[in-house]
């Protein structure tokens, strides 16, 4: 993506917002996402403040971005629903889409994802992010950014896997990491797996949760109570 967008967080911090109210915004019809791209430090997202031609979500389709977000299974979602898995794929994509994401949702953006978390996931947790309005062609826009979740991993983690986790945050399917690293599948999905197996996660969605609870302790982007208290959904 192009970085004319990225703004330099030290002259121009720009507003403070919390990353659930900007999820808000998204299922109310109200934002959609028009770029996303990485710094080695920070993830970015450009956002248009206009309303979506769809509206908001459904109270339905926001039970199913949420359970998505919370890390439900495919088959449990749709066994519930008593609908089959290429429905709900259907039905992800169409909610996706309203938020200006054409992507399988196995690779959303990061940022989507760390916004979605904050909102469904740690909703006591103030998980912010720093805002720069911008015009182009005439037309207002947001700039977002936030510290990457994966800038510090854990360090049971060796190089090799801290560079595979950053890989699978960023939503990299294992193909394009084992040619990006010149090695082969097979060994990039031992990697893979000996990531998930030491970090005690079984997935992208584990991941982000795990690396977004880690970084609450930041005050670059986080502002906490007593942490002990998160809770594991935002259904209260």
């Amino acid at each position: 993506m192009s970085t004319r967008w990225e703004i330099d967080d030290e002259e121009a911090p720009g507003d403070r917002v919390k990353l659930a109210e900007l999820w808000g915004s998204f299922e109310r019809g109200a934002s959609r996402l028009i770029e996303h791209y990485l710094s080695r430090e920070r993830c970015y997202a450009v956002l248009q403040p206009r309303p979506s031609p769809d509206g908001p979500l459904s109270r339905r389709q926001s039970d199913l971005m949420r359970r998505l977000v919370l890390g439900e299974q495919h088959k449990a979602i749709a066994t519930d629903l008593e609908i089959s898995s290429a429905s709900v794929t259907q039905r992800l994509r169409h909610c996706a889409q309203q938020f200006g994401v054409h992507s399988h949702w196995a690779r959303w953006p990061l940022f989507l994802l760390v916004a979605g978390t904050a909102f469904y996931a740690f909703p006591r947790l103030e998980v912010g992010a720093r805002l720069s309005r911008r015009l182009r062609d005439g037309q207002e826009h947001v700039v977002c950014s936030f510290e990457r979740p994966d800038r510090d991993l854990p360090l049971e983690l060796s190089t090799a896997e801290q560079e595979i986790a950053r890989l699978v945050i960023q939503g990299v399917a294992q193909s394009e990491m084992a040619a990006i690293r010149g090695t082969s599948t097979r060994t990039v999905g031992n990697q893979v797996s000996a990531v998930f197996s030491k970090l005690g996660v079984s997935g992208r969605l584990q991941l982000v949760h795990l690396l977004v609870r880690r970084a609450a302790g930041r005050v670059d982007n986080f502002t906490a109570g007593n942490n002990s208290e998160l809770h594991s959904d935002r259904q209260n």
